[in-house]
């Protein structure tokens, strides 16, 4: 997780490709409506691909400025993007094999609502 997480803050396209497995896939939740930050809207349909991927993220990562915590979501490791101190995103990896397979990214603020205010330890 460390690893993606300075990836990411880094918009180390590279490297974060290097930790995605090649066919990896990421799935986007906006809600039933949709979400929009800046010029970005939720994908329509999963994005198939470690390099796709990659993009996509630190993109989007760079779109806003957020505070990140790194927390365990259903059991897998995850990060919760805030801004302002509520909870804005969340990102779960699915990881097998030393590479991570899939990414959940929930950017529904209905559902996001239950992970309260980020924890400032």
């Amino acid at each position: 997780m460390a690893g993606f997480l300075q990836s990411v803050s880094t918009g180390n396209l590279a490297g974060l490709a290097e930790i995605l497995a090649h066919d990896a896939v990421l799935v986007t939740d906006g809600g039933a409506t949709g979400r929009r930050v800046g010029p970005r809207r939720n994908l329509p349909r999963p994005l198939s691909g470690a390099a796709s991927i990659a993009a996509f993220v630190v993109t989007a990562a760079q779109t806003v400025a957020l505070q990140v915590e790194r927390r365990e979501l259903n059991g897998r490791p995850g990060l919760v993007f805030y801004r302002s101190d509520a909870p804005f995103a969340a990102l779960q990896l699915a990881v097998a094999d030393g590479k991570v397979q899939q990414v959940f990214f929930h950017a529904d603020l209905s559902r996001l609502a239950h992970l309260g205010p980020r924890c400032m330890s």
